[in-house]
């Protein structure tokens, strides 16, 4: 709402006329015909960090939607998906990122769900998420997609950075997803492998 009443203010143009766009060489030069809004996003290299830079901690575990948790006796735990994914199944991704210095650190977050899946619950395929931890704060970001065909699909685990430089990487348990229509090895302790 917000945004949508700031852009009234602005008068620009429903209606814009034509725009000119000359590319020369590496350059791209954009003429405007009226008033007219530029928004530019770029996705750039950032060198490694090295050993301890940062101090994040960043974690990365696949979850099936609708099946949360497993039972270890009377302790509830969360069910890790490992091995292959079903198509038409959706799972989150569950991201948490952690501040174990006594200092807050503001962070963005960077995920991605797998080349070839579909994003569910309003996610967006690519999204930084700006974190702001405070000392010994750790904060879960999550995100649901699922595949709606079979296949071997990348998966880019969660990455953060402070201002600017990389300080910590998610170490998934995989990068590659094989995903099938019906699985091949059966979980006797999962309901819906039961049922």
């Amino acid at each position: 709402g917000e945004a949508l009443c700031a852009l009234a203010l602005l008068a620009v143009p429903l209606a814009p006329a034509p725009h000119q766009v000359v590319t020369s060489g590496g350059d791209r030069i954009w003429t405007a015909g009226s008033a007219a809004i530029i928004a530019r996003r770029q996705i750039e290299e950032v060198p490694a960090p090295s050993a301890g830079a940062g101090g994040l901690l960043l974690g990365q575990n696949l979850l099936r939607a609708d099946d949360r948790v497993r039972w270890d006796g009377a302790e509830q735990r969360e069910n890790y998906v490992s091995g292959e994914l079903l198509t038409d199944v959706v799972y989150v991704a569950q991201v948490a990122v952690s501040n174990p210095t006594g200092s807050s650190i503001t962070a963005a977050v960077l995920t991605q769900v797998p080349v070839g899946a579909i994003t569910v619950g309003g996610g967006a395929s690519l999204r930084t998420h700006h974190v702001v931890l405070g000392p010994y704060q750790t904060h879960v970001l999550e995100y649901g997609f699922y595949f709606a065909q079979p296949g071997r699909f990348s998966h880019l685990p969660a990455q953060a950075a402070v201002r600017g430089v990389l300080v910590a990487w998610a170490s998934a348990s995989t990068t590659r997803w094989t995903v099938v229509r019906e699985p091949s090895v059966v979980d006797a302790e999962s309901w819906h492998h039961l049922a």
